[in-house]
């Protein structure tokens, strides 16, 4: 493991992390070497929070009201190459999100004096509340699903979509638009069977 990552988690014991934990990902080379692994698990790597009332103490200490235990899952490894960092915590970030639909937030608990810049591009660092000194105590750093792949609002269609569904269907393609004609999306949301429901996402 690099430095930092022992620096961020301590001398922890890999393999049961990996073993223990609700979702985990490694990513390797053309050699196949390691180039990259992170850990995730329902609760902060801070034995003196509980695991079961860590939603008390993130909202209490650091403000954060929109988590809950049901969309937040805290990193307790994470390690990469150092000349892949960007791309590769991209990846991580983007691999996470998609495999876990209920996920909204992905946290990771920075001891006292620890910074890491190059989570920064994808995370948000937070300090703790009402606190003036925050030179050297812990932080939290927060990444959002909203801001990486936003939820799609799905509704049903309705005559007013027409307009908005036409434009889209007119610019990817003209053939198909010119062969249903103008009205088409209207009329299938107007004539449409009780059996058949027709939705719109945004």
């Amino acid at each position: 493991m690099k430095n930092e990552s022992n620096c961020l988690f301590g001398n922890v014991n890999v393999s049961m992390l990996i073993e223990r934990s609700l979702f985990s990902i490694s990513q390797v080379d053309s050699s196949g070497s390691i180039v990259s692994h992170i850990s995730l698990f329902a609760h902060p790597n801070i034995p003196v929070v509980p695991p079961c009332d860590w939603v008390n103490w993130a909202k209490q200490l650091y403000g954060l009201q929109q988590i809950t235990s049901g969309n937040s899952l805290f990193i307790h490894l994470m390690t990469w190459k150092r000349r892949y960092s960007s791309e590769i915590l991209k990846q991580l970030i983007d691999i996470i999100f998609l495999h876990c639909s209920f996920l909204e937030n992905v946290l990771m608990v920075a001891p006292p004096g620890m910074m890491c810049e190059e989570l920064e591009d994808f995370f948000t660092r937070i300090f703790p509340m009402k606190l003036e000194n925050v030179c050297n105590i812990q932080t939290l750093y927060v990444c959002m699903r909203k801001n990486h792949f936003p939820k799609l609002s799905i509704t049903m269609a309705l005559d007013k979509d027409h307009d908005d569904l036409w434009s889209i269907n007119k610019a990817q393609n003209i053939k198909l638009g010119s062969f249903y004609g103008e009205y088409y999306y209207s009329d299938i949301i107007s004539h449409s069977p009780e059996n058949r429901i027709l939705l719109t996402a945004k």
